[in-house]
């Protein structure tokens, strides 16, 4: 490679990681409805009714209601097969919500709220990080200072100095997976173990030896 004098330059390409991870501070579900009826208007009835009841047991335990939308709403007919026959069996309405939950420890109450009070659909609490973006700053200074240092190790076993300024770095940036409940068993409720949230921040950069 060469500089801008084009005088040719000898370089150490090394790839820096940094990593941080802290506990979750906001959880989301997705829950809802199923039923199922030979008629359709008396299955629709019925998850109408049993979702204002799950929506209104959410909302009485401090859930928003904008924390609160619906992410499925579906109507299908329901068959079975006998000898090569197609038998119509009913109707079946699902409808999904998908709830936001900003006191974590409240999660394990809202499932079990939920299920009293009618859904039959759930499909288990994520946990995540409300704001991750300083988390994220520190692991990319952490993954830039990982890179330096394994430059300058590089250049101490070859016995040559590097330049502490790159010459190119490149941010490959990760984001945070959610993180999935663990349930503890408990007599009657739901108590959601949240694991801690890790943020990676991956570059790659490259650095000059000094002549």
């Amino acid at each position: 490679m060469f500089d801008r004098n084009g005088t040719t330059q000898t370089l150490i390409n090394v790839q820096g990681e940094g990593i941080r991870q802290t506990e979750p501070d906001t959880a989301s579900a997705i829950l809802g409805v199923r039923t199922e009826s030979m008629k359709l208007k008396d299955a629709q009835e019925r998850n109408a009714r049993d979702t204002a009841n799950v929506t209104a047991a959410l909302l009485n335990l401090g859930v928003k209601q904008e924390d609160i939308q619906t992410t499925q709403y579906r109507i299908e007919s329901i068959y079975s097969y006998e000898e090569g026959k197609q038998l119509f069996q009913g109707y079946r309405v699902t409808h999904l919500l998908a709830i936001k939950i900003r006191d974590i420890n409240q999660a394990g109450t809202l499932i079990d709220k939920s299920v009293e009070n009618g859904a039959n659909e759930i499909f288990g609490v994520q946990f995540s990080l409300a704001n991750a973006d300083a988390l994220y700053l520190s692991a990319l200074s952490s993954a830039v200072r990982n890179a330096w240092e394994k430059a300058v190790l590089i250049g101490n076993t070859m016995g040559v100095k590097v330049s502490p300024i790159p010459v190119e770095i490149t941010e490959a940036s990760s984001s945070p997976p959610p993180v999935p409940f663990l349930a503890k068993s408990g007599a009657s409720s739901t108590v959601p173990e949240p694991g801690m949230v890790q943020v990676k921040a991956i570059v790659t950069a490259r650095f000059e030896i000094l002549k």
